[in-house]
C-alpha cells in the first residue's frame, strides 16, 4: 500500500472517530460498554453520565470509585440481572427500566437498551448498550396511577380514616410525606384540630388557627406553597407566626366544600428545602378536592340518615295503613297499623306483590289496574275491599301515589283507611232506597232495550199479516207469507224470553234448581236439533262434530240441565249464525284441577268470522255486539252472550272464549264435576236400601253464601229425611245454632262478614259438643290446619264428593 494511501486513510479514520465523540456526547443520555459481572464493571462510558448520575465517567470506568451496581436501586438489582441474563442467554437485545440512586441521593428513572457481545479472544460476554433518564416520563405515569388509585378510594370507602391513610401512602409513591396532616376547622371556635398526623417531629392534636401557616391557608382559600424565604416574609408582614419546628419547605392546600373551606392538607420538609414543587401543588390539590368529597358526602348521607330517621317514624306511627311497592307492585315496606288492619307482618309480605296478597279474587283485574296506573304517574283515589290475611273482606278507601326519584317512577306508597263502619251505615241506607225503587228499576231494565229488536220481527208480523188479505195474493204467496210470520213470530218470542232472562238476572230473581243432568244424552239432542236447523238455513258447507270424553250415554253430573241447555244451544245458535262453511265442534273434557278437586269443561269451537281481540272484554256486556253499526251482517239483541255468563256463573263454573278474526271462536264453559254415586238406572227393587241414611229426626244447619251451593246440598240429603236450615252468613249461623236445636253444622269458610273462622269459634264456646264441618272451595296448603285449629271437629274441600260426604256424616251425626 503507497503511503499516500495509508495517510488518506488514518485521516478519515480520525475524522469517523471526531464525529463519533460529537454524536454520542450531543445524545441525551450516556453510551457504555461494561463486563457482564455482577458489579457492571465499565470499561467506557460517555460523557452523558454525569447529567444522569451526578458522576464523571472515570470515577466509574473499571469501578474507581464506586461500580455502576451501587448506583441501581437495591429493590431493582436482582431484577436487573435476571432479565439482562435471559436476554443474554437467547442472543437477543435487552430493555428494560430501572432506578438508579444518583450522586445527590434523589431516585431516578433511567431506561437501558443494549445486546451482550461475545469477545473471540477468551470467549467472554461484554455489554454494549445506551442508557436514558426516563425520570419525568415515569413520575407521569406514576402521578396517573396514585391520582386514580385516590380517585377511586374516594368513591368505595366509607370512612374519612381509611381515605386518608390511602392517600398519604399513595402521595409517598411520588413525593416526602414524612410530615403530613390533615386540618379540619372549626370556625365558631377559630381552632384546628388533626385527625390524621403523621410527623417526623411535632405532635398535635389541636390548636388555635390563628396566625398560623394552615389557618392562613384557610383564610385566604387558596394553596401555599412556601420555602424558608417565603415563610419569614409572611413573619415580618404579620400575616403568620410561627407555630412548632421550622420547615425548610411548607406545602398546604385547603378542603372546600360548598365553596366553604372546612379545613388543609399539609405536607412539610425540615431538611430539603428543595422538597416540593408546582407539581406537588396540583398533586395536593386533587388529593384536597378528593378529601373534601367525601367529607360532603358523609355529611350529606348523616342529613339522609336523619330524615330517613325522621320519616320512618312517621311511617310507622301513622293511624292509616301505610305501604310501599316497588315498579313491579313488590312490597318493599308497611307499617304497624298495615300489619293491624290485614293481619300480616313484614315476615309474611316483604318481597310477595300487593295484589296477590290483599285484592280478592273477584277484584284482581281491579288491583292490578289500579296498581299499574300509580306506576304510569296517576294518583289513584277510590273506595274498594280488600282482604283480611284471615280471608275476611275490609270496605277501605285507598290512595295510590307515584314515588319519584329525578322525574323518574321508582314504585308508589298506598294509604289504606277502614271504612268499614261507614259502608255499614250506607248500606243500610241504600236497602230502604232500594226497596222503594226495587219495582221501578226491574220495569225500567225490561223496557229499555226492548223497542229496536221487538220492532225489527213486528214490522215483518205486521206486513205480511196485511198482504194476507191482499185479493191477488195465490196460495203459494200466502202460505210463504204465513211461513215468515211464524218463524218472524218465533224470533220475537225468543227476544222476550232474552229480555225477561236479562231482567230477573239483574234483579237476583233467577233461580238454578240442581239436578241430575245425563250429559251425553243432552248434547245429542242439542246436536240433532242443529244439524236439521242447518239443513233449513242450506248451509250445507257446515259440518257438525260431537266429542265426549265419557262413553257412557248414561254419564251424569249434577246442574241444571235446564240452563245448561240454554247456554250451550245460545252458543252452538252463535256458532252457525256466524259459521258459512268449516266444521263446528262441541262436546267437553274433564280437568283434574290440583288441590281443588275435578271440573268439566264443555267447548263450542267453529271456524267462523271470529271476534277482534279488541272486543273480547266487551263481548260479554248487555246488548254489544262484534258489529254494532246501521249495516251490521248479522242480527240478534246482544243479550244471548250476557245471559250465558251469567248463567254460567250462577251454576258455579265460569265461561271464557278464545277467538281470532279469520280463524273462528272457541267459548269454554268450565263447572264444578259434581257428580252422583250411581249413573246408570238401576232396575226397581221394593226391598228397603240398608245404605240410606234415616235422619228425619235431625237437623242441620248449613252456613252458605252461595245458593246454588245451598241446592246441592239440599238435593244431595233429601233422602235422608234430615231437616236443613240455611244460613246465608257466619252471623246468622251464630244465631240459628245459639236460638234452635241443631246435631251437626257444615260450616263454609268463606262467606262475606264474618268468616266460618270466625263463626265456629263463637258457637264452641256455647256448645262445644256440636259437631262442626268445615267446607271451603279454597283447598290451600294449611287451610284444613287453620279450620281444626279454630275448632272444626272435620274438614272436607270443595267440589264436595258425596260419598266422602255421607261417610264424615254419619260419623260426626249422634
Amino acid at each position: 500500500m503507497k503511503e499516500n494511501d495509508l495517510t488518506n486513510i488514518q485521516e478519515e479514520l480520525t475524522e469517523v472517530r471526531r464525529m463519533l465523540r460529537t454524536l454520542i456526547s450531543n445524545l441525551n443520555g450516556m453510551v457504555y460498554k461494561c463486563r457482564n459481572d455482577r458489579n457492571w464493571t465499565m470499561e467506557y462510558i460517555s460523557d452523558g453520565c454525569f447529567e444522569i448520575t451526578g458522576y464523571h465517567p472515570d470515577e466509574l470506568i473499571g469501578n474507581k470509585k464506586l461500580s455502576y451496581n451501587d448506583l441501581i436501586h437495591e429493590d431493582d438489582r436482582e431484577r436487573v440481572w435476571t432479565e439482562i441474563q435471559e436476554s443474554i442467554n437467547s442472543e437477543r437485545p435487552f430493555s428494560l427500566s430501572y432506578r438508579i440512586i444518583a450522586a445527590d441521593k434523589k431516585i431516578k428513572w433511567v431506561k437501558e437498551q443494549g445486546v451482550g457481545v461475545r469477545n473471540k479472544k477468551n470467549n467472554s460476554i461484554n455489554l454494549e448498550g445506551f442508557i436514558s433518564d426516563k425520570t419525568y416520563e415515569q413520575r407521569d405515569q406514576l402521578v396517573r396511577e396514585v391520582i386514580f388509585e385516590i380517585s377511586k378510594s374516594s368513591y368505595k370507602t366509607e370512612s374519612l380514616d381509611e381515605l386518608l391513610s390511602i392517600s398519604h401512602l399513595q402521595l409517598s409513591k411520588i413525593i416526602d410525606t414524612t410530615n403530613f396532616f390533615v386540618a379540619l376547622y372549626n370556625k365558631e371556635t377559630d381552632s384546628i384540630t388533626l385527625p390524621y398526623h403523621v410527623d417526623f417531629k411535632d405532635k398535635f392534636a389541636s390548636f388555635p388557627a390563628g396566625k398560623t401557616m394552615t389557618g392562613h391557608v384557610i383564610r385566604t382559600k387558596m394553596p401555599l406553597l412556601a420555602d424558608e424565604k417565603d415563610i419569614s416574609k409572611l413573619v415580618e408582614d404579620g400575616i403568620i407566626d410561627l407555630v412548632g419546628t421550622p420547615s425548610k419547605v411548607w406545602l398546604g392546600v385547603p378542603l372546600i366544600v360548598d365553596h366553604d373551606v372546612i379545613g388543609a392538607i399539609v405536607v412539610q420538609s425540615y431538611t430539603d428545602p428543595m422538597c416540593f414543587n408546582e407539581n406537588d401543588l396540583s398533586l395536593m390539590t386533587f388529593v384536597a378536592d378528593q378529601v373534601a368529597g367525601l367529607i360532603m358526602r358523609k355529611n350529606t348521607e348523616d342529613q339522609l340518615r336523619k330524615e330517613q330517621a325522621y320519616m320512618y317514624q312517621l311511617f310507622q306511627s301513622s293511624s292509616e295503613a301505610i305501604l310501599m311497592i316497588d315498579n313491579n307492585g313488590v312490597v318493599k315496606s308497611i307499617n304497624k297499623e298495615f300489619t293491624r288492619l290485614f293481619g300480616y307482618d313484614e315476615s309474611g309480605i316483604l318481597g310477595k306483590n300487593i295484589d296477590e296478597m290483599i285484592v280478592p279474587r273477584y277484584l284482581s283485574d281491579e288491583g292490578v289496574h289500579n296498581t299499574n296506573r300509580a306506576l304510569t304517574n296517576e294518583r289513584v283515589e277510590m273506595e274498594s275491599v280488600r282482604q283480611h290475611k284471615n280471608g275476611m273482606l275490609i270496605d277501605v278507601s285507598i290512595l295510590v301515589t307515584p314515588i319519584f326519584i329525578e322525574s323518574t317512577i321508582v314504585g308508589a306508597y298506598g294509604i289504606y283507611r277502614d271504612i268499614t263502619d261507614r259502608k255499614r251505615i250506607e248500606k243500610s241506607l241504600i236497602i230502604a232506597k232500594e226497596k222503594a225503587e226495587e219495582s221501578d228499576r226491574l220495569k225500567s231494565a225490561f223496557l229499555s232495550n226492548m223497542s229496536h229488536e221487538i220492532r225489527t220481527p213486528m214490522n215483518a208480523i205486521l206486513g205480511f199479516s196485511g198482504l194476507l188479505s191482499d185479493p191477488g195474493a195465490t196460495e203459494e204467496e200466502k202460505t210463504e207469507y204465513i211461513d215468515i210470520i211464524k218463524e218472524r213470530g218465533n224470533d220475537l218470542m225468543r227476544i222476550i224470553s232474552d229480555i225477561i232472562d236479562v231482567a230477573k238476572i239483574e234483579s237476583g230473581q233467577l233461580k238454578i234448581n240442581i239436578k241430575d243432568c245425563k250429559v251425553n244424552r243432552l248434547l245429542e239432542d242439542i246436536s240433532t236439533i242443529f244439524k236439521q236447523i242447518k239443513q233449513k238455513q242450506e248451509k250445507h258447507h257446515v259440518e257438525f262434530v260431537t266429542s265426549f270424553e265419557v262413553s257412557d250415554p248414561e254419564f251424569t253430573i249434577l246442574t241444571d240441565p235446564q240452563r245448561l241447555r240454554q247456554v250451550i244451544t245460545n252458543l252452538v245458535e252463535n256458532a252457525l249464525k256466524f259459521t258459512e262453511k268449516g266444521v263446528i265442534e262441541f262436546g267437553y273434557t274433564i280437568k283434574e284441577d290440583f288441590g281443588i278437586g275435578k271440573s268439566i269443561q264443555f267447548f263450542i269451537q267453529d271456524s267462523g268470522i271470529g271476534i277482534p281481540a279488541e272486543m273480547h272484554k266487551v263481548i260479554f256486556e248487555r246488548f254489544r255486539q262484534v258489529d254494532d253499526s246501521h249495516t251490521r251482517t248479522y242480527g240478534g239483541t246482544g243479550l244471548g252472550l250476557t245471559i250465558c255468563k251469567n248463567l254460567t256463573h250462577l251454576m258455579g263454573g265460569e265461561l271464557s272464549l278464545q277467538s281470532e278474526v279469520g280463524k273462528g271462536t272457541r267459548f269454554t264453559i268450565t263447572l264444578p264435576m259434581w257428580t252422583i254415586s250411581a249413573q246408570k238406572e238401576e232396575p226397581v227393587d221394593n226391598k228397603p236400601r240398608t245404605n240410606v241414611m234415616d235422619w228425619k229426626d235431625k237437623v242441620i244447619l248449613i252456613a252458605e253464601d252461595e245458593e246454588s251451593n245451598y241446592s246441592f246440598l239440599e238435593h244431595v240429603l233429601k233422602r235422608t229425611g234430615v231437616k236443613l236450615i240455611w244460613a246465608q252468613n257466619g252471623k246468622e249461623a251464630v244465631n240459628i245454632a245459639q236460638t234452635e236445636k241443631v246435631d251437626l253444622v257444615l260450616m263454609d269458610i268463606r262467606m262475606p262478614g264474618m268468616d266460618g273462622y270466625e263463626a265456629t269459634e263463637i258457637i264452641k264456646k256455647e256448645n262445644k259438643s256440636l259437631p262442626i264441618i268445615a267446607q271451603t272451595a279454597y283447598a290451600l296448603k294449611g287451610e284444613k290446619e287453620m279450620s281444626l285449629d279454630s275448632g272444626c271437629d272435620d274438614y272436607i274441600s270443595k267440589p264436595i264428593d258425596i260419598t266422602e260426604l255421607m261417610g264424615m256424616l254419619s260419623k260426626h251425626m249422634r
